[in-house]
């Protein structure tokens, strides 16, 4: 079932993304995501900090999986604004926490950047 025509949809779209503007960071980040916009998608991740919380947050992390290739320094800082002080005392979910996103920053490092030494 065809919703609107080609023809149509060129009429549409160009005010629907008007109207993005207006909707929430996770709905413009799946927009720009299945539209391939992956410059977008960088702006509208980066605008946040990782996912404090398991809950939540598993969109914004894969998105960032996807994009660890293609905007590896960047990705690189969105993942460390995810640990946050590393000098304050925390409990134990917390430093769990932290060290899985350490292992991800170790990875993009390791396996994406090609520099170990940092």
């Amino acid at each position: 079932m065809e919703l609107c025509s080609a023809e149509e949809w060129s009429l549409f779209e160009p005010q629907l993304l008007l109207q993005l503007k207006h909707a929430g960071q996770g709905n413009r980040l799946k927009i720009s995501m299945h539209r391939k916009e992956y410059d977008e998608a960088l702006a509208i991740l980066t605008s946040g900090r990782y996912p404090m919380s398991s809950w939540g947050g598993d969109y914004q992390i894969q998105v960032a999986q996807k994009l660890e290739k293609r905007y590896p320094e960047e990705i690189l800082k969105y993942y460390l604004s995810g640990l946050g002080d590393l000098d304050r005392n925390a409990d134990r979910k917390e430093y769990t926490r932290k060290a899985k996103v350490m292992v991800i920053v170790r990875h993009v490092l390791v396996d994406v950047v090609g520099d170990a030494a940092r």
